[in-house]
């Protein structure tokens, strides 16, 4: 979660993406330095208490750090950071979920979301359809990343088939993860991941993943 006050903004995650989160408050730093000069950035690892299950369903802890943030009246927003994949089929509100194809799908679960935290500064923001989709956006860049340069044409011929890397797909045998894996048997979720997406960099994936887009762009009018 990103918590955006007068004071401080604080990230609460898994922590494998560590690295590509410095990426977004460094950009978003910069960014508010112009139009919003009294907003500060600050990490504090003593918030990162996010916690998953071993399913990965969200933790009563989880929703408790949203409604905590947001007992704060100098915060203007939180917003989350979480897989689609596997969250959707754990929330109590799943069955409610509308939509035929991912991106609607994944709006819908985003207003359910915002909806049982109850609070106008409130963002959620769900990946699609997980993390491992904005690796594909630069096959090049995680092929050189994992030493494999030459299973880049493998990646690329995944990534053909789609319109965005956000729609490769969640079905359990063929999410982005699990086709890295695939091509990459030593891949590394929690080593490599994060490396690669900062490696590609924000405009990039910006250019490529438009839900992740309309995120930051409503992060960057704050």
């Amino acid at each position: 979660m990103l918590w955006i006050g007068g004071q401080a903004n604080f990230f609460l995650y898994d922590r494998y993406r560590f690295i590509f989160m410095i990426k977004i408050c460094q950009y978003l730093t910069y960014f508010a330095c112009s139009p919003y000069p009294t907003s500060t950035l600050v990490l504090n690892r003593s918030f990162f208490t996010g916690k998953f299950t071993q399913s990965h369903a969200p933790s009563p802890a989880f929703k408790n750090d949203i409604k905590r943030l947001l007992r704060d009246s100098s915060a203007a927003m939180v917003t989350t950071m979480i897989d689609y994949y596997g969250f959707a089929s754990l929330v109590p509100f799943k069955n409610a979920i509308r939509g035929r194809y991912g991106f609607d799908r994944v709006q819908s679960l985003e207003e359910l979301f915002r909806k049982d935290i109850d609070d106008s500064r409130f963002l959620p923001y769900l990946q699609l359809h997980e993390f491992e989709a904005m690796v594909f956006v630069s096959p090049e860049a995680a092929a050189e990343t994992l030493l494999e340069p030459g299973k880049k044409k493998e990646m690329l011929k995944i990534k053909r088939k789609f319109k965005s890397p956000e729609d490769i797909n969640d079905n359990p045998s063929s999410t982005p993860s699990q086709r890295l894996c695939k091509i990459f048997p030593d891949y590394e979720k929690v080593a490599d991941g994060p490396v690669i997406v900062a490696k590609i960099g924000l405009k990039k994936i910006r250019e490529e993943c438009a839900h992740f887009n309309r995120w930051i762009t409503r992060l960057e009018k704050l």
